[in-house]
Protein backbone atom coordinates (compact mmCIF):
# COMPACT_ATOMS: atom_id res chain seq x y z
CA UNK A 1 0.00 0.00 0.00
CA UNK A 2 2.99 2.26 1.16
CA UNK A 3 4.67 1.51 -2.55
CA UNK A 4 1.17 2.29 -4.24
CA UNK A 5 1.23 5.97 -2.03
CA UNK A 6 4.45 6.81 -3.21
CA UNK A 7 3.82 6.26 -6.46
CA UNK A 8 0.62 8.38 -6.26
CA UNK A 9 2.40 11.59 -4.39
CA UNK A 10 5.70 10.98 -7.31
CA UNK A 11 2.69 11.68 -9.94
CA UNK A 12 1.27 14.31 -7.91
CA UNK A 13 4.51 15.85 -8.15
CA UNK A 14 5.40 15.71 -11.60
CA UNK A 15 2.17 16.94 -12.47
CA UNK A 16 3.00 19.76 -10.57
CA UNK A 17 6.02 20.74 -11.95
CA UNK A 18 4.88 20.07 -15.51
CA UNK A 19 1.77 22.96 -14.98
CA UNK A 20 4.74 25.00 -13.17
CA UNK A 21 6.81 24.64 -16.31
CA UNK A 22 3.64 26.19 -18.57
CA UNK A 23 3.28 29.29 -16.42
CA UNK A 24 4.88 32.78 -17.17
CA UNK A 25 4.78 35.50 -18.84
CA UNK A 26 5.29 33.80 -22.48
CA UNK A 27 3.13 30.79 -21.62
CA UNK A 28 0.12 33.21 -20.39
CA UNK A 29 0.77 35.37 -23.36
CA UNK A 30 1.11 32.49 -26.09
CA UNK A 31 -2.62 31.60 -24.46
CA UNK A 32 -4.26 34.78 -24.78
CA UNK A 33 -2.95 35.16 -28.52
CA UNK A 34 -4.35 31.18 -29.48
CA UNK A 35 -7.55 33.04 -28.01
CA UNK A 36 -7.20 36.17 -30.20
CA UNK A 37 -6.77 33.41 -33.27
CA UNK A 38 -9.97 31.32 -32.44
CA UNK A 39 -12.25 34.45 -32.10
CA UNK A 40 -10.61 35.96 -35.11
CA UNK A 41 -11.01 33.33 -37.17
CA UNK A 42 -14.55 32.07 -35.84
CA UNK A 43 -15.25 35.41 -36.47
CA UNK A 44 -14.11 35.87 -39.61
CA UNK A 45 -16.05 32.64 -41.23
CA UNK A 46 -19.08 34.00 -39.71
CA UNK A 47 -18.77 37.28 -41.64
CA UNK A 48 -18.43 34.80 -44.47
CA UNK A 49 -20.70 33.53 -44.09
CA UNK A 50 -23.32 36.09 -43.33
CA UNK A 51 -26.77 35.83 -44.97
CA UNK A 52 -27.71 38.93 -44.01
CA UNK A 53 -26.63 42.25 -41.99
CA UNK A 54 -28.21 41.46 -38.80
CA UNK A 55 -25.66 38.03 -38.88
CA UNK A 56 -22.98 40.45 -39.74
CA UNK A 57 -23.79 42.77 -37.41
CA UNK A 58 -24.09 39.83 -34.25
CA UNK A 59 -20.53 38.33 -35.47
CA UNK A 60 -19.13 41.81 -35.08
CA UNK A 61 -20.89 42.23 -31.63
CA UNK A 62 -19.96 38.64 -30.51
CA UNK A 63 -16.12 39.50 -31.65
CA UNK A 64 -15.77 42.70 -30.26
CA UNK A 65 -17.18 41.49 -26.86
CA UNK A 66 -14.89 38.36 -26.80
CA UNK A 67 -11.85 40.93 -27.59
CA UNK A 68 -12.62 43.01 -24.64
CA UNK A 69 -12.22 40.19 -22.00
CA UNK A 70 -8.79 38.85 -23.68
CA UNK A 71 -7.82 42.80 -23.47
CA UNK A 72 -8.55 43.13 -19.73
CA UNK A 73 -6.59 39.76 -19.64
CA UNK A 74 -3.61 41.09 -21.25
CA UNK A 75 -3.48 43.95 -18.80
CA UNK A 76 -4.00 41.70 -15.71
CA UNK A 77 -0.68 39.89 -17.49
CA UNK A 78 0.93 43.43 -17.31
CA UNK A 79 0.45 44.01 -14.36
CA UNK A 80 1.48 40.78 -13.15
CA UNK A 81 4.25 40.80 -15.62
CA UNK A 82 5.87 44.42 -15.70
CA UNK A 83 9.01 43.90 -17.11
CA UNK A 84 7.81 41.59 -20.06
CA UNK A 85 7.46 42.81 -23.44
CA UNK A 86 5.39 40.76 -25.25
CA UNK A 87 6.60 42.40 -29.16
CA UNK A 88 10.15 42.14 -28.33
CA UNK A 89 9.62 38.43 -27.39
CA UNK A 90 10.91 35.85 -30.08
CA UNK A 91 9.15 32.93 -28.41
CA UNK A 92 5.71 34.65 -29.71
CA UNK A 93 7.06 35.37 -32.94
CA UNK A 94 5.12 32.79 -34.84
CA UNK A 95 1.66 33.64 -32.51
CA UNK A 96 2.08 37.11 -34.08
CA UNK A 97 2.49 36.29 -37.03
CA UNK A 98 -0.56 33.89 -37.31
CA UNK A 99 -2.47 36.71 -35.62
CA UNK A 100 -1.30 38.96 -38.21
CA UNK A 101 -2.18 37.55 -40.94
CA UNK A 102 -5.42 36.14 -39.84
CA UNK A 103 -6.64 40.12 -39.15
CA UNK A 104 -5.64 40.79 -42.17
CA UNK A 105 -8.67 38.28 -42.91
CA UNK A 106 -10.87 38.99 -40.33
CA UNK A 107 -10.43 42.87 -42.32
CA UNK A 108 -11.08 41.71 -45.50
CA UNK A 109 -14.24 39.42 -44.63
CA UNK A 110 -15.74 42.39 -42.81
CA UNK A 111 -14.99 44.91 -45.75
CA UNK A 112 -16.59 42.29 -47.94
CA UNK A 113 -19.46 42.08 -45.17
CA UNK A 114 -20.15 45.63 -45.28
CA UNK A 115 -20.49 45.58 -49.27
CA UNK A 116 -22.42 42.80 -48.85
CA UNK A 117 -24.85 43.96 -46.77
CA UNK A 118 -24.36 47.92 -47.23
CA UNK A 119 -27.73 49.94 -46.23
CA UNK A 120 -28.52 47.67 -43.52
CA UNK A 121 -29.42 49.66 -40.55
CA UNK A 122 -29.02 46.24 -37.85
CA UNK A 123 -24.74 46.77 -39.28
CA UNK A 124 -24.24 49.54 -38.95
CA UNK A 125 -25.77 49.64 -35.50
CA UNK A 126 -23.21 46.97 -34.94
CA UNK A 127 -20.48 48.79 -36.24
CA UNK A 128 -21.22 51.52 -33.77
CA UNK A 129 -21.69 49.46 -30.65
CA UNK A 130 -18.35 47.27 -31.70
CA UNK A 131 -16.50 50.89 -32.49
CA UNK A 132 -17.73 51.60 -28.38
CA UNK A 133 -16.36 48.05 -27.22
CA UNK A 134 -13.64 48.15 -28.58
CA UNK A 135 -12.69 51.80 -27.26
CA UNK A 136 -14.04 50.91 -23.61
CA UNK A 137 -11.58 48.07 -24.00
CA UNK A 138 -8.69 51.07 -24.96
CA UNK A 139 -9.13 52.62 -21.40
Amino acid sequence: MKKYLDLALCALFCAGMISCAKSGPEADAKKIYKDMLSITVNATGKLEKSADGKEAGDALIEYATAMKKLADQSKELQKKYPDFDEKSSPELKSEQAEMLKEMKNFSSAMTAAMMKHSGSKDLMNAVMKMSQIMSDSAK
